[in-house]
């Protein structure tokens, strides 16, 4: 688990080897995603209502040692990285179907796929235009690329990811969506999506 190598590398950072803020972070994790759960940790006597930030700054509240609370804010450091990008740039995904270099993207790294959380296909759109106003992973920003001429690979490509968006939650599509300029309009992408999308998906037609 990502948590308990950063946990480790804290530790190995400040030269702590006892102490271990994953046990207590877990704990306040759960608390928060739960707010009817019980903490086993005489740490905190809270209701329900408080926020995370609270039971944070109570957690710091009994720690004693410089070093420990060295190895916590590298923790938390170790959460940004993990955050950012790998999850911040793949919460939304907004780019054309013919934009296959994103979809390619996709593709080759299923956990990215996984996710995604919310895919916006906008009308037709220009190249240029996508370049200013779509959201899509930083990595491959800087090589987007003119649409290949595969109609048919467009297709494979928009099948294979719509399997693997295990955890969407948003679907957005303009009813005139083409999978290129010149191209006929693409009735089968509401098709695909609903076929693996999750019950709870929330799909918008754009006319």
């Amino acid at each position: 688990m990502w948590l308990q190598r950063a946990a480790m590398h804290a530790r190995q950072q400040t030269g702590v080897p006892h102490w271990d803020p994953c046990r207590p972070l877990l704990l306040l994790l759960q608390r928060g995603k739960d707010s009817r759960s019980k903490t086993p940790t005489a740490l905190f006597s809270f209701s329900s209502t408080v926020s995370i930030l609270e039971l944070l700054i109570k957690l710091l509240e009994h720690i004693d040692k410089p070093s420990d609370l060295l190895a916590l804010a590298l923790l938390f450091k170790s959460f940004s990285k993990a955050i950012i990008p790998v999850h911040l740039d793949h919460r939304i995904i907004r780019c054309a179907p013919g934009d296959t270099i994103v979809w390619q993207h996709l593709i080759d790294h299923p956990h990215f796929t996984r996710r995604v959380r919310n895919l916006i296909m906008p009308g037709e759109v220009s190249n240029e235009d996508l370049v200013e106003t779509a959201t899509i992973p930083r990595r491959i920003r800087s090589s987007l690329r003119t649409q290949i001429d595969s109609f048919r690979y467009e297709e494979m490509l928009l099948g294979a990811i719509s399997s693997s968006m295990k955890n969407l939650r948003h679907f957005e599509w303009d009813s005139a969506t083409k999978l290129r300029t010149g191209h006929e309009q693409s009735p089968f992408l509401s098709h695909l999506f609903h076929q693996f999308m999750r019950s709870d998906t929330v799909v918008t037609f754009v006319t």
